[in-house]
């Protein structure tokens, strides 16, 4: 999966939480100041890309989580390191 898939399959799960269209989440968007998610859609951001991907996000990672690309870069991460079949 390319960096480009991974950011289109987390702005569709932020449009989806947040109730945003697609073209107003930008790859450098900040969580907090532009798209204003608040600590219950955060999670649910989390558990969505967790369940979607059969991956664990923790909570130091997640806390470290600031743009939208800290988010896919994350994700790139996580599936990078399991074990290849």
């Amino acid at each position: 999966m390319t960096k480009i898939d991974l950011f289109d399959d987390t702005r569709a799960i932020l449009s989806k939480v947040l109730k945003m269209e697609k073209g107003e989440i930008a790859l450098q968007s900040k969580l907090l100041d532009d798209l204003g998610i608040d600590s219950v859609d955060f999670w649910d951001v989390i558990a969505s890309i967790d369940k979607k991907y059969k991956i664990r996000v923790t909570e130091q990672e997640a806390m470290k989580l600031e743009t939208v690309a800290d988010l896919v870069e994350a994700l790139e991460r996580k599936l990078n390191a399991r074990p290849k079949k």
